[in-house]
């Protein structure tokens, strides 16, 4: 099992099988549904800043 992890969009906590995953720069962030998903889509640096991902629990490819 998996440690939850948080939405970088609205904050909520996840599980990481239910999750709608996108990926930026490399880095595969999750969210709890797909409205937060599209509204990561549409301007990613406003969540992640330098796509970084610093401060948000992430994979790399």
């Amino acid at each position: 099992m998996h440690e939850p992890e948080t939405d970088p969009v609205c904050g909520m906590t996840i599980e990481r099988g239910t999750a709608v995953s996108v990926e930026y720069h490399g880095v595969a962030y999750r969210f709890c549904d797909p409205a937060c998903a599209e509204t990561f889509r549409q301007d990613p640096a406003r969540w992640v800043g330098d796509g970084s991902g610093a401060g948000f629990v992430h994979d790399h490819h």
